[in-house]
């Protein structure tokens, strides 16, 4: 979650690969979408918004705490 931490718009395309990426573990997916809450943009918001319909509970559990 350090890169969502640091609350950079910049980060954001990285922590996209990894929720995006097929083979990452769900904990892993969802530490990505947790670490979108820092990140004060449309598209991070978006994001967080579509992962509510993610399959993974792990990844739909991490976009409501963010």
């Amino acid at each position: 979650t350090a890169l969502g931490n640091a609350g950079s718009d910049a980060s954001l395309d990285d922590i996209e690969r990894v929720i995006s990426a097929p083979a990452s573990a769900p904990a892993l997916r969802g530490e990505a979408a947790y670490a979108l809450r820092h990140i004060p943009s449309e598209r991070a918001e978006q994001r967080l918004l579509a992962l509510l319909s993610d399959p993974s509970d792990v990844v739909r559990a991490a976009a409501v705490r963010a």
